[in-house]
């Protein structure tokens, strides 16, 4: 790919029944799966600010903390997409769920819903889910994504 990757981060909020707050993607490569709430950080923005201000606009939830779980190179096989994106596990969350326009915002348990490829690989180092690292490097394959964790 020639030009670098978009920097983005989610947020992982696991609540202690081990349900896991998802977002309904409304665009991009992954429009209509259901995500960890995140995305690109803006111009001069950390990825902590980023993951802060995207936990918010996409859920109406604020974190009291945020812990830096894992970073991943995630790319398009076709090269139309490339991300360096850092995933944050959420610590105590206040405020009431709120999605943005035309997307929805779920408590859900990993085993409710159809995972993305991507989302699965996030929630097995979250340590929600077991899954077999063959598994996942298949299924991603077949959605045509390269997903390297990097940290």
């Amino acid at each position: 790919m020639s030009r670098a990757p978009r920097i983005g981060a989610i947020v992982g909020c696991v609540a202690p029944s081990g349900r896991v707050l998802l977002v309904k993607q409304r665009g991009g490569p992954f429009a209509g799966a259901w995500v960890l709430p995140g995305g690109r950080a803006e111009g001069g923005e950390s990825v902590e600010a980023a993951a802060r201000r995207e936990l918010l606009e996409e859920t109406g939830y604020a974190t009291s903390s945020l812990v830096l779980v894992a970073r991943y190179d995630v790319r398009a096989v076709d090269e139309t997409f490339a991300i360096d994106l850092h995933m944050f596990r959420g610590g105590e969350l206040a405020g009431s769920p709120r999605a943005e326009d035309a997307s929805d915002v779920r408590w859900v348990r990993a085993d409710e819903i159809e995972l993305h490829p991507v989302v699965a690989v996030e929630l097995a180092d979250l340590g929600v889910i077991a899954r077999d690292p063959a598994v996942l490097s298949r299924a991603l394959r077949d959605a045509r994504v390269a997903m390297r964790r990097v940290f």
